[in-house]
């Protein structure tokens, strides 16, 4: 990025959907909006949209809104709007605390006793998602994990998202699976 930040596949899938969200938007809009027409109408009609028509949760909607603010903000740096476009329009980038669902030990060793699965895959999905609960990984680092990167009773990886280097003691349940 232009800040010397890396940026991730995550971070470029979020401005893909954005600009797909904003397309949409256009067209339930039935109108083609430019970077000169941007006005609080449209940044408040399309905040609207994600929340309302999308039915969005805050954190999602706020996500989009802060990368359309991210987007306005590429668009001054490159003249291609007014710097006082900023001063004129409010993006509202809404956030919350999210509720702190966990699973108790009980929880887990209830989900790892379920045998007869309709089909493998169920067995795997079971076993990732405990994998995720014991290593407090993200998705999408847990989800690559191999027997080949457990060393010693620790995994040792970059993530994806933060880039930063972490190294997890392997809880028993996790080795075994």
């Amino acid at each position: 990025g232009q800040d010397g930040k890396v940026i991730t596949k995550q971070t470029i899938a979020t401005y893909k959907y954005t600009s797909q969200h904003f397309e949409n938007y256009q067209k339930k809009q039935k109108k083609k909006f430019y970077l000169d027409g941007i006005n609080q109408k449209l940044i408040d009609g399309f905040a609207e949209y994600l929340s309302i028509d999308l039915n969005m949760a805050f954190n999602g909607s706020g996500k989009y809104m802060k990368t359309f603010k991210t987007m306005m903000n590429y668009a001054i740096q490159r003249k291609l709007i007014q710097a006082s476009i900023i001063s004129e329009v409010k993006v509202k980038v809404t956030k919350e605390t999210p509720d702190n669902i966990y699973l108790t030990e009980k929880d887990i060793e209830d989900l790892m006793a379920l045998k007869n699965f309709e089909t493998r895959m169920y067995e795997v999905v079971r076993d990732l998602f405990v994998i995720g609960c014991k290593t407090g990984l993200r998705f999408s680092d847990y989800s690559t994990l191999t027997p080949q990167r457990i060393n010693n009773g620790f995994v040792q990886l970059t993530q994806q998202k933060t880039k930063g280097r972490v190294t997890i003691p392997i809880h028993p349940l996790v080795e075994q699976i």
